[in-house]
């Protein structure tokens, strides 16, 4: 007798327990006001061709996290941010570019981009009255206006 495999059991969440890396999601977008929680993914950053309009390929980087769905009550949503822990290899902090569609299996893959600092200083504070100022001897300056 021929069994289906169990891809979610038998095959995803073994590789997210091998490969799997501890992340952080702050869900500005899939959960508006609540607090950053840890999570589990597997990151990868790899090469990916694009092709120009004249014909040529251009070398970009492609960073990626996968996921198990039935890990999350309410999936990471595009435009979340998601903290990956510098280890062997390393991370930092990105924002959900797009989120895939499930492969059938369970399995999710957030596409990221890499978030610079002063975009999410300005993001956290959300507020007109604060602004980034330009540097001065080399090193940002935070103002408040009252």
């Amino acid at each position: 007798m021929s069994m289906g495999v169990d891809w979610p059991n038998e095959v995803y969440a073994l590789e997210q327990g091998f490969f799997g890396r501890t992340i952080i999601i702050t869900p500005v977008v899939s959960q508006p006001g609540q607090a950053a929680y840890s999570a589990r993914g597997i990151f990868n950053t790899g090469e990916t061709l694009v092709p120009a309009m004249d014909g040529s390929l251009i070398s970009v980087n492609q960073t990626i996290v996968d996921i198990l769905a039935q890990e999350f009550p309410i999936l990471p949503a595009q435009r979340d941010l998601i903290d990956i822990p510098d280890t062997t290899v390393k991370g930092g902090i990105f924002e959900v570019a797009s989120v895939s569609g499930d492969n059938g299996g369970g399995e999710i893959t957030l596409a990221l981009k890499r978030r610079d600092m002063t975009a999410l200083v300005a993001q956290w504070l959300d507020a007109p009255d604060y602004s980034v100022g330009s540097p001065s001897f080399a090193a940002p300056v935070l103002s408040v206006t009252p």
